[in-house]
């Protein structure tokens, strides 16, 4: 963060270190200000991932969570301009970045 200066915002981050209780300090989220987090953590770790108050970071942040152990894999795709989310699971989600209009689930 400190050779990248203040201008890290992004729609989406990926938690570093499947969401361990040191990789997502409160500093990185008011940071990069994101719009949704993608956890990527297996059902049952050994590690517990994600940890708990990583998590009660990015919801108190207002962010929108995507976890592998809960929603399977996840895949997305971005035009530049709207990032569009999918799940194993059939979950379809669009997140319009023009406007502010936020996520919208959606069936295409």
């Amino acid at each position: 963060m400190q050779r990248a200066g203040d201008d890290i915002a992004s729609t989406v981050l990926f938690a570093p270190h499947h969401g361990s209780r040191s990789s997502s300090s409160a500093d990185l989220v008011d940071a990069v200000k994101p719009d949704v987090v993608v956890v990527s953590a297996g059902v049952g770790n050994r590690f517990g991932f994600p940890h708990a108050e990583v998590m009660d970071r990015y919801r108190a942040a207002g962010c929108r969570i995507f976890c592998t152990h809960t929603h399977g894999a996840i895949s997305m795709r971005s035009d530049g301009k709207t990032v569009h989310l999918q799940t194993v699971a059939g979950e379809r989600h669009k997140w319009l970045t023009l406007g502010g209009v936020g996520w919208q689930d959606s069936d295409g």
